[in-house]
C-alpha cells in the first residue's frame, strides 16, 4: 500500500505455546508474551511487504493508535489487540519520484521540442479545442499553468489572447529556462510569472480564472495523492474557474488497451523514437505511469473538488477533460 492508504488484517500466527503456558504462568506473562509475538509478526510482515516493493526503510507504521518508525531506535507498543492498520508515509519526493521525474526533464529540455516535433498534430487539435473551452472566460483573465514544460500551450493562449496574464508552474528548471525563452522572444514575457517548483509551493491564493495540466498527474501513481494534487488546483481558482487537464488514459486490462497501445507505439517509432526508447516507454506505461480508465480518471479529478469532468478530447492514449471548480465548496 502507498501514500494515504491503509489496510487492516487479522493476527494469524501460530500461539498454541502461548495458550498452554498461560494457564501455568499466569496473566502478566500472557500478556508479555503476546506482545512480543506481536511485535515479531508485524516485523515479518513488514519485511514481506518491504521484499515485494511496497515498503522503503523509512516506512511508518499506525498500530492501535500509535507510530512505529521502522528504524535502528524502534519504538515498540505498548499493548496488543487483534486489530492493526499498517499505513505507508512517504514524502511526495520520494512517493512520485519527483527528484528522478525532474532530473529527467531537465536532462531532456534542450531537444525536447525536437523530439516531440511529429507529434505535433495531437498538441495542435488539443490547443485548438482548448481556446474553446475557454473562450468566455474575461479578457484580463489569470491563467494558472501547471507544469507547463516548455511553455507550448501558454504560448498558444497568450497569442490569442492579448489581455491574458499567466503563471507557469515547473519543478524543471531547464524546462521552465525554455518557457521563459519562448516568452521573450514571442513578446509575452511581460505578462508571464514564472514559479519554479512544485505547485505546493505556490501561495494557495484563489486569484485564478482558469488552470491548464497537461500530461502531468499521469505521473502520480498513488490515487489519493492524485485527487490531494487536483485539490491543489482547486485551492488557487476562483470559484467556478476552469481546468483543462489531459493525462494518458485507458483501461489496461481491456482489449482495447492492447490496439491503442500498439498504435501509440508505432506512432512514437514514427516520431524517431528509438526502438529501445519505445520498448522504455512501453514498461513505464505498465510500471511508472498512472495509466487509469477514462471514467477513473475523471472522477479523481471530481474529488479534488470539481463539478464532473467533461471528456473533450481524444487522440490515442491521450485524453482531456474540462471541469468547473466547484462553487461555494469549502476547499
Amino acid at each position: 500500500m502507498r501514500h494515504g492508504s491503509c489496510f487492516q488484517t487479522r493476527l494469524s500466527w501460530p500461539l498454541n505455546g502461548v495458550w498452554k503456558k498461560a494457564a501455568h504462568s499466569g496473566i502478566g506473562w500472557f500478556f508479555s508474551e503476546m506482545k512480543a509475538a506481536l511485535w515479531c509478526w508485524i516485523q515479518k510482515s513488514l519485511e514481506n511487504q518491504c521484499s515485494k516493493g511496497f515498503w522503503t526503510h523509512k516506512a511508518q507504521v499506525v498500530y492501535c493508535g500509535r507510530q512505529l518508525k521502522i528504524s535502528d531506535n524502534e519504538k515498540r507498543p505498548r499493548w496488543a489487540a487483534a486489530m492493526l492498520c499498517i499505513g505507508w508515509k512517504a514524502s511526495r519526493e520520494e512517493l512520485m519520484k519527483q527528484d528522478e521525474i525532474k532530473a529527467l526533464f531537465d536532462q531532456q529540455a534542450a531537444g525536447y521540442d525536437t523530439q516531440w516535433e511529429k507529434t505535433l498534430p495531437i498538441r495542435n487539435c488539443l490547443h485548438f479545442l482548448l481556446e474553446s473551452a475557454f473562450v468566455e472566460l474575461p479578457s484580463d483573465s489569470h491563467i494558472l499553468c501547471v507544469g507547463v514544460g516548455t511553455g507550448a500551450e501558454l504560448a498558444h493562449l497568450a497569442h490569442n489572447n492579448p489581455g491574458w496574464r499567466f503563471t507557469a508552474v515547473e519543478p524543471s528548471g531547464a524546462m521552465l529556462e525554455i518557457c521563459r525563452q519562448l516568452a521573450e522572444k514571442d513578446g509575452f514575457e511581460m505578462r508571464c510569472h514564472f514559479h519554479e517548483g512544485y505547485l505546493e509551493s505556490l501561495a494557495d491564493v484563489a486569484e485564478f480564472d482558469a488552470a491548464t495540466c497537461f500530461l502531468v498527474s499521469q505521473f502520480i501513481l498513488d490515487q489519493q495523492a492524485r485527487s490531494e494534487f487536483f485539490l491543489e488546483i482547486a485551492k488557487r481558482l476562483r470559484p467556478g474557474g476552469l481546468l483543462a487537464s489531459s493525462d494518458l488514459s485507458s483501461d489496461i486490462g481491456s482489449p482495447e488497451y492492447e490496439v491503442l497501445l500498439r498504435l501509440w507505439m508505432n506512432m512514437m517509432a514514427r516520431a524517431d523514437i528509438s526502438p529501445e526508447g519505445v520498448e522504455r516507454m512501453r514498461k513505464a506505461y505498465a510500471n511508472d505511469v498512472g495509466v487509469l480508465p477514462p471514467s477513473r480518471v475523471a472522477s479523481i479529478i471530481e474529488s479534488g473538488g470539481f463539478e464532473s469532468p467533461v471528456q473533450f478530447f481524444q487522440a490515442g492514449l491521450i485524453h482531456a477533460w474540462v471541469s468547473r471548480r466547484t462553487p461555494g465548496r469549502i476547499i
